[in-house]
Parts: C-alpha cells; structure tokens; sequence
C-alpha cells in the first residue's frame, strides 16, 4: 500500500475524529506495511522542547483549542507524530534518545521475522495520551481530564484502524487505558499487551515486561495468524 492509498483508507476517517480537527499533529502515524499485519503499537506522550515558552495555564482548555492557538509552529512540528516517526524512517536517528522509541521495537521486529530490512513502517502508532508534555524529557503528569480524553479517543482509532494485536509501550499508558476501560461496558475488544517503554533501561533487563516480552507477543500473534511457522515460543522467553 502506498502512501496515497493508506492515507485515502485510513486518514479521512481520522480526521473526521474532533480531537484530530483540533490537533492533527497528534494523527497516528499509520505505515504503508500496517494493513498486512494490523499491530498497532502506543506510546505514552509526545514533550516539548526546552525552550519552548508555554506554561501550564496555557493547557487549561487543549481539549477544545486548535493547536495553533497555543503553540509556534516550531513547538508544533517537534511533536507532530507522523513528523516524528517519517524523520527516523528517513534515516535520522539523532536526537535526545527518543529515537530509541521507535529503534528497539524495530530491531525487535527484524529478529522476529528474520529481516534486517524490515522497519517500523510496517506498524501504525500514536502517543496514548493526547497532549504534549510541557517538561522536556519527563513522563507526562495526567490529570482525570487527559485519562477520560485519551481513553476516547484511543477508542475512536481502534474504531477506524481495527488493529488485530495493540502493543502498549508504556506501563503507565497501559494502566491508565485499563482503569478507564473498566468504566466502560463498551470497548474496542482484541488482543492486547504491553512492555516496558523501549527508551528505559528494562528494555533489556526485563524477561518479563521488556524486549523478550515484545517478541513473545508478537510471534504469538504471528503464528496464530499463519505469518510464521509454528515453533517452541519459549525460546524466545530464554533468549539473552
């Protein structure tokens, strides 16, 4: 699928989505691989840079201003996702260590398929929560107003992507989705995860929640799908 065809399958739906007529800086970035395999993969949130001059009064009413309203378009551009993501596909992977985000999960993504030319733009993602953290470098501090938001609109994606297999990239996302769904008697239903945030260090310190984690699910998912061979999946438990 080329890039003209997924943005006329997916983005036209997206964008009809309110928060995304507000701020589509914030649309998920959705690869031209991600109809062949449909894993979505979430983040936590998108910071600012360090000198921007916005102040925490001026997120009062995000969810009802345009982006444009309280943000430089330099401000913008620095957490525009699919910005974000198409630079690192583009080859760039300086930067402040964020990169990693996108990295790991690739790397993983070679091993489980056995292709070093695989990439990420074989997965669609987005930052679970739905606004830009004003502390360069910092874990978002979300109040009930961003946990009810992002819950609504993570719903409103699932909706349109329908994703088979969601991989949170963040225990604090993952938590704050799963404490929000429980209010909920409706929800988008599939197979769901989640690791530890691919830029800390439990990446690879972690059986459990980190990168061996993330190739478990994924093969799991895989060989249930027929897109890989069946095999002894503990293998990759044991993997160092």
């Amino acid at each position: 699928m080329d890039k003209n065809e997924r943005e006329s399958t997916y983005d036209s739906s997206l964008r009809d989505i309110q928060h995304f007529r507000l701020h589509p800086e914030l649309l998920p970035f959705v690869g031209t691989g991600y109809s062949t395999y449909q894993i979505l993969l979430i983040g936590e949130s998108h910071y600012l840079p360090k000198d921007t001059g916005v102040m925490p009064a001026d997120f009062a009413d995000w969810y009802k201003t345009a982006t444009s309203a309280v943000f430089s378009a330099r401000d913008r551009e620095y957490f525009t996702t699919r910005t974000v993501v198409s630079t690192f596909l583009g080859g760039d992977r300086r930067g402040d260590g964020g990169r990693t985000m996108f990295s790991r999960p690739e790397a993983a993504w070679q091993e489980i398929l056995g292709d070093p030319r695989a990439t990420f733009d074989s997965f669609a993602f987005f930052n679970y929560f739905q606004r830009p953290e004003r502390r360069h470098g910092n874990s978002i501090d979300a109040d009930a107003t961003d946990r009810e938001q992002a819950y609504v609109i993570a719903e409103n994606i699932f909706a349109v992507l329908q994703p088979d297999l969601i991989v949170f990239l963040s225990k604090r996302a993952y938590n704050a989705y799963i404490g929000e769904r429980e209010k909920h008697v409706d929800h988008y239903d599939t197979r769901l995860c989640r690791t530890s945030h691919p830029t800390c260090p439990w990446w690879y310190r972690s059986k459990k929640w980190g990168k061996q984690h993330f190739v478990k699910e994924v093969e799991t998912y895989l060989t249930s799908c027929g897109y890989l061979p069946e095999r002894d999946l503990t293998l990759a438990e044991n993997a160092v």
